[in-house]
């Protein structure tokens, strides 16, 4: 048994000349763009990192000054504030939007936050691409979709 795959490369040029690819990329990375924002906000419901591990738990004076001991929301502002910041037809950037939330994120991102009872600073990541929430993955089906809906 013989398989045999044509190739037609004329008719794909064709066919990527008849759409527009910097809107259609555009679309495609919009779309991306707020899948990660809906990872990144699973991310903190789950109080996950993007590579699944676990956010450390408030410390008990933190949970008695909340009230609650959901970790990273208080007011609800730096969650809130997680969206597509930036997007041409060549990248998307996803982030707190405003210099206030994107000071916090990046002080539990990278540097770490002493705990209100004292101790040593302590990371929580909440942004980036989520191997175990499948963000790639998700990405790769987005554009297909997107790039063979144009091609139609």
């Amino acid at each position: 048994m013989k398989l045999k795959i044509t190739f037609n490369p004329q008719s794909l040029i064709q066919d990527l000349h008849s759409i527009n690819l910097s809107e259609v990329s555009r679309r495609a990375l919009g779309e991306v763009g707020e899948m990660l924002v809906a990872s990144t906000h699973r991310g903190f419901q789950e109080e996950k990192a993007p590579d699944g591990t676990p956010w450390a738990p408030n410390s008990p004076v933190t949970i008695a000054r909340k009230g609650h001991g959901r970790v990273l929301f208080h007011t609800g502002r730096l969650i809130g504030s997680i969206q597509v910041v930036a997007l041409t037809d060549r990248y998307v950037k996803v982030g707190p939007a405003t210099p206030d939330e994107q000071r916090k994120a990046i002080k539990h991102q990278l540097e770490g936050v002493v705990p209100a009872g004292g101790g040593s600073p302590i990371k929580r990541p909440m942004l980036g691409i989520s191997k175990y929430r499948k963000d790639l993955e998700n990405a790769q089906k987005i554009i297909e979709k997107i790039f063979q809906e144009a091609l139609k």
